[in-house]
């Protein structure tokens, strides 16, 4: 049985793999993720940037990258605003001193709200409804929310 530190790492409150994960990818996961966050507790206030961890593990952009992202998700670390060689700089939650965070947040999928709501439109127009519906705002709404 897995302990729920090391799950909720790397997993948005699931139990099963993430989309676009491989099952065989998950142990290695699990290992690699407490190991960064004991890496950036070390680090203390100075933090780390995918390529410091990317150094110190011989890993590639992606794979440093995403164990920084998926701690960011999780809590377990903080992304700083400022940068260091123009990269994003990741500490603990109690080593920011109080300096400004950036909030976790996915990234697009290469849709504006402005084009979700166009393509709303368009659609409730070919099928004849009527866009100023209630329902159809919640839609929206809803479809923006996901950006």
């Amino acid at each position: 049985m897995n302990e729920p530190t090391e799950w909720t790492l790397y997993a948005d409150g699931t139990s099963g793999h993430q989309e676009g994960t491989s099952k065989a990818a998950e142990p290695t996961r699990r290992r690699l993720l407490p190991s960064v966050l004991e890496d950036l507790r070390r680090a203390g206030p100075d933090g780390l940037t995918w390529r410091d961890l990317a150094a110190m593990h011989g890993m590639h952009h992606g794979q440093a990258s995403s164990a920084l992202s998926n701690l960011h998700r999780s809590g377990a670390a903080v992304r700083l605003q400022e940068t260091r060689e123009r990269c994003g700089v990741y500490v603990t939650p109690g080593n920011t001193r109080g300096r400004l965070t950036v909030a976790y947040r996915r990234q697009s999928r290469g849709l504006t709200k402005e084009q979700v709501r166009n393509a709303v439109y368009d659609w409730t127009i070919a099928e004849g409804l009527n866009f100023s519906h209630p329902s159809i705002h919640r839609l929206v709404d809803r479809l923006e929310g996901m950006l």
